[in-house]
């Protein structure tokens, strides 16, 4: 938007964010001044708490609901803390801006908030994606992405699956280091731009990550990988209902590689077999799919006084 100047707060280690937008430094001095100065702050959850807000402190969900989240996360219910977090949260946002319905709800009863909650969409799946040439991406091998969750690694050997698929995929990463001897099949990119790559790619792996929406949007096949799982769903996090819904197996370590060559064999049969549910997934989890997500967040927040 022209008459709004954005800034970022990154990590240190993290990747620079988009051309429009300044960077500062995730709680430091830079971090402190610009919350105080900015008419909005946005929050995805993960703002920190000791960074004051002057203006209107927004909560922006992070698309598609997946796994469960604030007081829905049996693990928050049982850590006053974490609990104590959901409160000071949800009593300093004066509105948040959700995906659908479904996210709306899940706004409401996962973390309690009572104010304003308005359906945009889903304001990164508004631009027409990037071609894979201006990504700087192969065209003569399939591209994998995997779109997971925040990890510090990858759940699975990187060099092992150069060795066995480096020939016929690429395979991008978000947010990990890649071995130098596997540059030439793996790329890592940062995490703001994982979604780029996941509309120009043949197949996405993903586990708990609200991606897996864009993916649905794009018609992707979608290959749900959760190693973990009997750990992060089953005695921790759990999920919300839709997940499992892509008529695909859920992946297990040791499968992973031959499931994704058999999906390539044919990815125009798996696009068909998963289609209704992934239509469906979408009825459901994203809404205003025309364009104007952005647009529609932005004339909310002029909205707050």
């Amino acid at each position: 938007h022209p008459e709004i100047t954005q800034v970022w707060s990154c990590l240190p280690t993290s990747e620079d964010p988009p051309s429009y937008a300044r960077r500062v430094q995730r709680v430091s001095w830079g971090h402190a001044w610009a919350a105080l100065r900015a008419r909005w702050c946005l929050d995805d959850g993960t703002m920190p708490l000791d960074i004051s807000v002057l203006g209107a402190a927004v909560m922006v969900t992070s698309g598609a609901p997946v796994r469960r989240r604030g007081l829905d996360d049996p693990s928050v219910l049982t850590s006053p803390v974490a609990l104590q977090e959901v409160w000071r949260r949800s009593t300093r946002w004066r509105m948040v801006l959700a995906a659908s319905e479904v996210d709306a709800e899940v706004a409401r009863t996962a973390w309690g908030f009572t104010e304003a909650v308005v359906q945009v969409g889903l304001p990164r799946v508004d631009e027409i994606p990037a071609t894979r040439n201006a990504l700087d991406l192969p065209v003569d091998r399939a591209v994998v992405t995997y779109a997971a969750e925040p990890r510090p690694h990858v759940p699975f050997d990187i060099s092992a699956w150069v060795s066995s698929m480096g020939e016929s995929t690429y395979l991008v990463v978000s947010g990990v280091p890649v071995p130098s001897e596997c540059a030439w099949a793996v790329r890592s990119v940062a995490e703001h731009e994982t979604s780029a790559y996941v509309a120009v790619s043949d197949i996405v792996i993903s586990d708990y990550s609200s991606l897996i929406g864009d993916a649905a949007v794009r018609d992707i096949p979608i290959v749900i990988f959760q190693p973990d799982r009997e750990v992060f769903v089953d005695r921790m996090h759990g999920l919300y209902a839709g997940l499992n819904v892509f008529g695909a197996p859920l992946i297990k370590q040791s499968d992973l590689h031959a499931h994704v060559a058999s999906v390539l064999t044919d990815v125009g049969r798996t696009v068909e077999a998963q289609r209704p549910a992934r239509e469906a997934f979408v009825a459901d989890h994203l809404a205003h799919l025309d364009g104007r997500a952005g647009e529609r967040a932005v004339a909310a927040l002029m909205e707050l006084r």
